[in-house]
């Protein structure tokens, strides 16, 4: 039996220190340049000589070994070289006479011995790794390549063909008769028998038909460089850097399930992941065994929080944001979430925009929808559980009611008492603006509209201008229209400064036009077919947009002080 070593504590520069099980899947997730390479690296690095890492971002690591000298001596018998005095195997050597004060050191590095343990997989070699390796003498020689390990164990090619056929729909076969190389083929199996077995002309003529593995799209080479590593060599501790890499996202998604779900649990597991494609795959079927550990960056400073899986799993079992986006705010520095898809489209195309033309980056933002003002509280609780730096924006009809946006300044740590009071001097001094809708009014304006239509059909825009009359019997309908204009002077607009002053330090913006079309009056539509409209100006330059510039400008690439 193989001894069998897993990281049991991993201190960070900031002194966060993360506690680990046998068997757990750690992975680390945050924005680009947050960290989470550098931290795979470091590992590494500590798990090869504590003395000479970089330690710019992960402090130290301790090992548990449950195991003695004599055992690892036992197993490393079978890889020890033909003339007795090294062990050896796939990119690791070390001498014989050496791993006695080797293994004293295990505690805290595996030293010359980190390759009987531990692999690592990253980015560099992810297309090139399954080329044919050369083939072995399986007498003499121990396996070069993992390729070589599902060769000459026939259950572990059959299990791994099952795998690949689930990603690919297709058989992954090993050419037994290619001479001093090893390649792999896809396609539908050749059929063998006691007569014409693997190396018979009959099959490897069949399958010299069938398309080489190292020759296949990019997509195939990595997602079988990946599992192929992780599942034919068995090693306690597994360091995968972006294994998405490559990868539509629904073969990121079955990448993340079958890790979680088909490997072997004691297998321990820290992968860098800027996929939420990927993170869902392991939230499937990973469970109790995985940590994932949020990475921010401030200048030089890392800080690391761990997501709680509880809270996940909350976030995971509401239907709508598991269908959602909400994920990939984790790989983001911030996220802004508005109430509908089209919002979400038209504030990000001004940012965009204002950043090209000023020369910068265009911020690492994520423009979430979350379904409906009703939503917001649901998806700040959801981002705020993952630790994603957060805005919001809303209509100016948000003061009608006291829920939402009481739950949603509450989510952003504040306390409804300190502005409940001129909440309610808004709200009522709105509500008593209740226009009286006369009927001689309302039918003269709906047959004016009518008049006004060409042909027997009415048309979404005549139908909504039908509406809008009718809603005038409301003063919310106003307000929304109006926005802070529609508020009484005095008492009223003072309450509004204060209240909305609160709301912004927290991150929450309140359109104070009214809505999102208020920026631009010169089309009377409204949702996605006013953004695709909007759209089509010129983003920069239209005296229509200036407001909307201000906003964006002013409120959404500020950042929140608390």
């Amino acid at each position: 039996m193989k001894p069998h070593l897993w990281i049991n504590c991993i201190t960070f520069n900031n002194d966060y220190t993360l506690q680990l099980k046998d068997g757990s899947i750690t992975v680390f997730v945050g924005p680009n340049n947050a960290g989470k390479s550098a931290v795979l690296k470091e590992i590494s690095q500590l798990l090869q000589n504590s003395n000479e890492a970089n330690k710019k971002v992960v402090k130290s690591i301790s090992l548990s070994i449950p195991f003695d000298l004599v055992s690892v001596e036992q197993y490393l018998q079978q890889f020890l070289t033909a003339d007795g005095v090294s062990y050896s195997t796939i990119n690791t050597f070390t001498r014989k006479s050496d791993f006695k004060y080797t293994f004293s050191k295990f505690n805290k590095t595996l030293a010359d011995a980190k390759g009987f343990f531990v692999q690592e997989l990253s980015t560099d070699q992810r297309l090139t790794g399954i080329s044919p390796p050369d083939n072995i003498n399986r007498l003499t020689q121990p396996p070069s390549h993992p390729i070589h390990i599902i060769q000459l164990k026939d259950s572990l090619e059959t299990k791994f063909t099952s795998y690949f056929r689930k990603a690919f729909n297709k058989d992954i076969i090993v050419n037994r008769g290619a001479g001093n190389i090893v390649p792999l083929h896809v396609g539908k199996a050749p059929a063998y028998d006691s007569i014409n077995d693997r190396v018979s002309e009959k099959y490897l003529d069949e399958l010299s038909k069938l398309d080489l593995l190292h020759l296949q799209g990019d997509g195939m080479k990595s997602f079988t460089n990946v599992f192929l590593n992780l599942y034919a060599r068995d090693m306690s501790i597994n360091i995968v850097d972006e294994p998405e890499a490559f990868l539509h996202p629904p073969q990121a998604k079955l990448l993340g399930q079958m890790i979680s779900k088909e490997l072997d649990f004691n297998k321990q597991f820290f992968i860098a992941t800027h996929s939420e494609h990927f993170l869902k795959g392991l939230l499937d079927y990973a469970g109790d065994r995985l940590n994932i550990i949020r990475i921010q960056r401030n200048e030089y400073v890392n800080s690391f929080s761990l997501l709680k899986n509880d809270e996940i799993k909350n976030i995971w079992s509401d239907s709508l944001l598991r269908h959602s986006n909400i994920l990939d705010g984790l790989f983001h520095s911030e996220v802004i979430v508005c109430e509908s898809d089209s919002d979400c489209r038209f504030f990000s195309a001004i940012l965009t925009a204002i950043s090209e033309v000023n020369d910068n980056p265009v911020p690492d933002i994520l423009f979430v929808q979350c379904g409906g003002k009703h939503r917001f509280p649901i998806v700040i609780n959801a981002l705020n559980k993952l630790n994603v730096p957060l805005k919001v924006i809303g209509d100016f009809d948000l003061f009608n009611n006291e829920n939402p946006i009481r739950f949603m300044y509450e989510g952003f740590g504040g306390t409804w008492a300190d502005i409940e009071k001129d909440f309610r001097i808004v709200k009522n001094s709105i509500d008593k603006k209740k226009p009286e809708l006369q009927k001689d009014d309302l039918k003269e304006s709906i047959n004016k509209i009518i008049s006004s239509i060409d042909g027997n059909v009415i048309s979404d825009t005549d139908l909504k201008r039908m509406k809008d009359e009718l809603k005038k019997a409301s003063p919310w309908s106003e307000a929304k229209l109006n926005g802070k204009s529609f508020i009484p002077s005095g008492e009223a607009t003072r309450a509004y400064n204060e209240i909305n002053a609160q709301l912004e330090s927290k991150g929450i913006f309140i359109l104070d036009i009214g809505e999102i079309e208020a920026f631009d009056k010169s089309f009377a539509l409204h949702g996605p077919k006013w953004v695709n409209k909007v759209l089509e100006k010129d983003l920069i330059n239209s005296p229509d947009l200036q407001s909307a510039r201000d906003f964006v400008s002013n409120k959404l690439l500020q950042k929140i002080v608390i």
